[in-house]
């Protein structure tokens, strides 16, 4: 593959990743596939998975599977036929041998990654459940097929971190027909054994792993000796390493490591120079060369946005377990919540490997032959445990009185729009209240919609008095609202810490102060999360104080902008989750 031209060369690597994949599955161990749903993706599916051998299995695993149904269990339809217990190998298991994909793998949550990763480390899956004990053998190759669309939207680092491959079909400019011969691989995993990798070329490749992980130089070493198999050579060459280079390391990295790398410096004509003599340095460099010589172009221009996309959980929102709606994550043997309904499936799991005691038990103590059909007693019955995500509402309480209020209303409206930029990820709401002059108001209640934010802030004036008091009574009154409603709220207050006007229109920074700390007692008492800004030129101490009444964490940021703001209130939102 190495003749495919440069606009190709993408969609060739892609291939060439399906092939090596097949040639050492047990040791590449799967794909790491960025792509969103499209013809590239269909096709380069239709052959990765005909490079495996006819009759290998086949898996796929569905939306909202859950760990029992990953590692296997009971069958309760044949156990309740059989009249004994039959076992469900699960999904895992049945794909030994041969391939699983995963679409929307950005959305396993720790339960199934922490299943399909002990799978992959071990080779096989642990049973322990429902009277089950034992090893199921579980060697696969996985495709993780990722369509965040978010920066930070890509699947579990650890499941990341396993799979051999990274490749990203988003740069695909043409679809060359590429069928690699399914023969052919197999000779190559044949002969993949008698592969010898020199020694220098390991070091070099050491080299290039050493920003990333020891797994990444053994997955560097496993496709460039399967390239090498490929091309039915009993030596790993310098083509076979730059291959390997690209697709486990992927391209970005690849490129941007290109233009990281100081050009070599001149050869001293004094010096007399030896062939076959370079170090592992000298020979990574070339590698390096050689592996960024088939990117195309525009990626090098690109690499820095991309390689800014990490591997990191894309959360969705705090979440509380218990709930009536949302994924299921587990079973328990009481109800979640007052009325819920046992689920029947499990039941039945939880009472199956018991029906042969049972049986004895009741024929011993009463007359006659117990009922074929299944025995359940009130301690089998079992529940669904839901994650449900619960989301944030931020609430900005913001400081509208006095000469600065343009300024802070500026950060405010700023926070805002890059807090909502990021709201459907974090399933975020955002509320404003604004106090100047009489009292406290509430100008956008909680929404998520960026046009109606902006509309509320356009239209707020600024000027007038403090009262600090009125708006702390405000939002733990909002916040309140928001809990009813399933919402975790915490509330960001952005002043300077000056109040002047008390409950009721009182006049005097003394009694203003009293009432403001008064409120902060009523807030406190609620339970509300909250975060001060203290957004004068210095930092005050009796803003750090009411800060400390009001349970809340104080931040002094005197020349904070909306984009400090955002980060600040990132740093709670992600602490929560």
């Amino acid at each position: 593959m190495s003749g495919v031209p440069g606009p190709d060369r993408p969609w060739a690597d892609a291939i060439a990743a399906a092939s090596l994949l097949a040639i050492d599955p047990d040791g590449l161990k799967g794909m790491h596939l960025r792509a969103r749903a499209g013809p590239a993706r269909d096709r380069w599916l239709e052959v990765a998975l005909g490079c495996f051998p006819k009759g290998a299995p086949r898996r796929r695993l569905p939306a909202g599977c859950d760990p029992a149904r990953l590692a296997g269990g009971l069958d309760v339809a044949a156990t309740l036929a059989a009249g004994q217990p039959i076992l469900d190998t699960g999904l895992l298991a049945a794909a030994h041998g041969g391939t699983i994909v995963v679409p929307m793998a950005e959305r396993l949550d720790r339960a199934q990654t922490a299943v399909i990763c002990s799978a992959i480390d071990r080779g096989a899956v642990r049973l322990e459940r429902d009277g089950f004990s034992g090893d199921l053998p579980a060697r696969f190759a996985l495709i993780a097929l990722d369509e965040g669309a978010e920066p930070g939207e890509t699947i579990p680092s650890p499941l990341a971190e396993r799979l051999g491959f990274t490749i990203d079909l988003s740069s695909v400019a043409s679809m060359a027909d590429i069928a690699p011969d399914v023969d052919a691989l197999l000779a190559a995993r044949s002969r993949l054994h008698g592969i010898h990798l020199d020694d220098g070329l390991l070091d070099a490749l050491a080299a290039l792993a050493i920003a990333h992980s020891p797994r990444r130089l053994l997955f560097l070493v496993r496709a460039a000796r399967a390239a090498a198999a490929l091309r039915a050579s009993p030596t790993v060459e310098t083509e076979d390493a730059a291959l390997a280079l690209r697709l486990v390391i992927g391209a970005e990295a690849v490129a941007e490591a290109a233009q990281q790398s100081p050009p070599p410096p001149p050869p001293d004509p004094g010096e007399e120079q030896q062939e076959n003599s370079e170090d592992g340095a000298q020979l990574a460099d070339v590698v390096l060369e050689a592996a960024a010589a088939a990117l195309p172009p525009g990626l090098l221009d690109g690499a820095g946005a991309a390689g800014a996309r990490k591997s990191r959980s894309s959360g969705a929102g705090a979440v509380r377990t218990g709930g009536r709606r949302g994924p299921a994550v587990g079973i328990a043997s009481t109800p979640p919540f007052p009325g819920a309904r046992p689920d029947v499936l499990a039941t039945l799991r939880a009472a199956a490997p018991w029906q042969a005691i049972r049986r004895r038990q009741a024929s011993e103590n009463r007359t006659g032959t117990p009922s074929a059909g299944i025995l359940v007693r009130p301690d089998d019955f079992r529940w669904l445990r839901r994650r449900e995500p619960q989301g944030t509402t931020v609430l900005f309480v913001v400081d509208a009185s006095g000469s600065a209020a343009a300024a802070r209303l500026a950060e405010a409206k700023g926070a805002v729009e890059l807090l909502l930029a990021e709201s459907y990820r974090r399933r975020d709401e955002v509320a404003l209240i604004a106090f100047r002059g009489p009292g406290a108001d509430v100008v956008l209640p909680p929404t998520r919609s960026l046009v109606r934010a902006k509309r509320a802030l356009a239209a707020l004036p600024g000027g007038g008095g403090t009262p600090l008091a009125d708006a702390i009574l405000a939002a733990g009154s909002l916040a309140a609202t928001v809990a009813r409603t399933g919402r975790e709220a915490i509330a960001v207050f952005l002043t300077d810490g000056r109040p002047n006007i008390g409950f009721g229109g009182v006049q005097g920074r003394q009694q203003a102060a009293e009432d403001a700390a008064r409120a902060a007692a009523v807030f406190r008492a609620g339970g509300t999360r909250g975060v001060v800004i203290d957004t004068a030129s210095r930092p005050q101490g009796a803003l750090a104080d009411l800060a400390r009444k009001l349970g809340a964490e104080y931040r002094p940021l005197p020349h904070g902008d909306s984009r400090r703001i955002s980060r600040e209130l990132s740093v709670h939102l992600q602490a929560r989750a």
